[in-house]
């Protein structure tokens, strides 16, 4: 699981690293301003790394990577408010904001990389926090790639490769139903949702269009279930390589190589409810009645469900 494709921070100048004093400016920060919040995560990916390369108890490493995630994830729900104030092609200051959010959730994904192989090796490394530094990584995962949808730019080279490697792991270890922090998804279904907005054509959508399909698929990834096989698969059937750093592949277009290791979802039951509840909608029965986002009453939510429809 050790990818380095993503580019580590330069070292933090730290002579030492204070647990605690690093736990209190996390709260500080946490529970100041956004200017609080914007100076904590500016040197975050410096600390993060210096954190990598101490020699700081595995727990210890756990309690504070976890005060790392709620910074970048608040870090993250800023980063998107402002894109959906804002038209594209965005302005240099959101640039900015959205590669301080990039280069956070990249630090904390090395670093909880990092933390995996320690966890693994110590023989008496606590089962959950493998589990929530396993969920934590793949939401981080998931909301540097939605904010690279959201942007209309590339999701950064090695993102996909981590995100299939953690997944892969979880479901060896069968942690897939972890929890991060304040989450209420777990583990296994993130990553159904990543996938699902990863095959939907992202660059075709505009950014409250992107904000409606995550939560529109946010309540719907129990439609998906990922296997090792395709069969009784009949349509919509995509597939993982664990091993590419690539989004799913549609299985009608490319099959995956005789051996190779794969792992296959359908979208055909997704697809069909999206083009159900479609109907009821142009109908007349509101959005709130079918328990849907808001955005679905207006043509523009109609029309990005039937081109989901389509792509799924």
């Amino acid at each position: 699981m050790d990818y380095q494709v993503l580019q580590s921070p330069p070292p933090a100048q730290h002579s030492a690293l204070d647990p605690e004093v690093i736990r209190q400016r996390l709260e500080t920060a946490l529970a100041g301003s956004d200017a609080a919040i914007a100076e904590a995560a500016a040197e975050a990916p410096l600390t993060l790394t210096a954190l990598r390369e101490s020699s700081l108890a595995p727990h210890v490493q756990t309690a504070l990577f976890m005060g790392f995630y709620r910074l970048a994830e608040r870090v993250a729900q800023h980063t998107f408010q402002t894109i959906r104030a804002t038209k594209l092609p965005i302005p240099r200051r959101l640039r900015q904001k959205v590669r301080l959010s990039h280069e956070l959730l990249e630090a904390l994904i090395l670093n909880g990389q990092a933390l995996n192989r320690e966890l693994l090796e110590s023989p008496k490394g606590p089962r959950d926090d493998l589990g929530t530094v396993l969920a934590i990584l793949t939401r981080a995962i998931e909301l540097h790639i939605y904010i690279s949808h959201r942007v209309s730019t590339p999701v950064t080279a090695g993102i996909w490769l981590h995100l299939h490697a953690i997944y892969r792991l979880a479901r060896t270890q069968e942690l897939l139903q972890a929890k991060a922090p304040e989450q209420t998804q777990t583990l296994g279904e993130h990553y159904v949702a990543t996938l699902l907005a990863g095959i939907a054509q992202p660059a075709a959508f505009s950014s409250q269009e992107h904000r409606f399909i995550a939560e529109y698929i946010a309540q719907n990834t129990a439609s998906v279930t990922i296997a090792t096989s395709p069969v009784g698969m009949a349509r919509g059937v995509y597939w993982i390589n664990p091993h590419h750093d690539h989004p799913a592949y549609a299985l009608i277009r490319l099959q995956p190589e005789p051996g190779s290791e794969a792992y296959y979802f359908s979208c055909e039951r997704l697809a069909r409810d999206t083009k159900a509840r479609l109907r009821v909608l142009e109908s007349g029965l509101t959005a709130q009645a079918l328990h849907l986002p808001a955005f679905a009453d207006t043509a523009g939510g109609r029309s990005t469900l039937r081109r989901l429809a389509v792509h799924w």
